[in-house]
């Protein structure tokens, strides 16, 4: 199953590594990705990633991590198609969203859990993020309770509450 995810993010990535090039060379605007989904789906009727929201999802996951070959050494390598468009649409700051992707590997969050995480706690875990990726262990802890309970805790009070 790891494989076949990985070779698809390896696919999208592709895909939308050519979109950003192609806009690039040619100065392509949205209208082609909107030509180039009606072509891929014409062209491929029984798969269902080729809409023009997927591509334009393609497009930003080659943006935000253009180097394919470390991607997949990260966390967000590991994590299904439909998280990353999560994380892409949710998420604006790359320290958030690379957090986020590793919680959601860590504590293998379904897509909706890590919605709810993000809906949730929003931009306020960056802080306990950047502690937590330092190697703090209490933090790790402290957080990690706070993401799988149903407290009132906030992100800035489990920070403060590990010191």
């Amino acid at each position: 199953m790891r494989a076949a995810i990985t070779e698809l993010l390896r696919l999208h990535h592709s895909i939308g590594r050519d979109i950003l090039q192609r806009q690039h060379d040619a100065g392509w605007g949205a209208e082609v990705i909107d030509r180039l989904a009606h072509d891929l789906r014409d062209a491929f009727p029984d798969q269902r990633d080729f809409s023009s929201a997927n591509l334009r999802s393609m497009r930003a996951f080659a943006a935000t991590w253009p180097d394919q070959e470390s991607l997949v050494q990260q966390a967000v390598g590991q994590l299904p198609w439909g998280h990353i468009t999560v994380l892409l649409a949710r998420t604006k700051d790359p320290a958030v969203r690379d957090w986020y992707a590793a919680a959601a590997v860590e504590h293998g969050w379904s897509r909706n859990v890590l919605t709810h995480q993000i809906n949730r706690f929003g931009h306020g875990l960056a802080l306990v993020g950047r502690h937590d990726t330092q190697g703090s262990a209490s933090t790790s802890a402290s957080t990690s309770s706070s993401w799988t309970s149903s407290s009132s805790t906030s992100p800035s009070c489990a920070s403060s509450s590990s010191n």
